[in-house]
């Protein structure tokens, strides 16, 4: 089983923005931390604060992996629901999750991944 196999389900990640430009750059998820996304929001502070950069939040919701498809869905309590084209834009550029081949599929406020994964296998039938 995959690191991704085993930490990709139901972790809770961040949509990163650009404190100057107000633009999404990233999302942002960490495994090792507390599956909380006020956790995972202040360790990317620290770290963006580190290189100079300023970063605010457009929401949260959790990722999941389902056999080849990345699942992007949920919405955080905290920080509310982020933007679907935002997290299919940024996810496909996320160093662990770049060139491996993944189908992305994103639905902010869904709860579960594979009504998401579902949804688009019968659009695609």
């Amino acid at each position: 089983m995959s690191l991704l196999d085993t930490y990709l389900h139901n972790l809770k990640f961040v949509v990163l923005t650009d404190r100057e430009t107000g633009e999404a750059f990233t999302i942002y998820f960490d495994y090792t931390l507390p599956n909380m996304h006020v956790e995972i929001f202040g360790r990317a502070i620290s770290e963006f604060a580190a290189k100079g950069r300023r970063i605010g939040i457009s929401g949260g919701g959790r990722i999941t992996k389902i056999g080849n498809y990345i699942v992007l869905h949920s919405r955080s309590g905290q920080y509310g629901r982020y933007e679907d084209a935002d997290a299919l834009q940024l996810a496909p550029m996320h160093p662990m999750l770049c060139d491996q081949g993944f189908v992305f599929l994103s639905k902010s406020g869904e709860d579960n991944a594979m009504v998401v994964v579902r949804e688009y296998e019968a659009k695609t039938e």
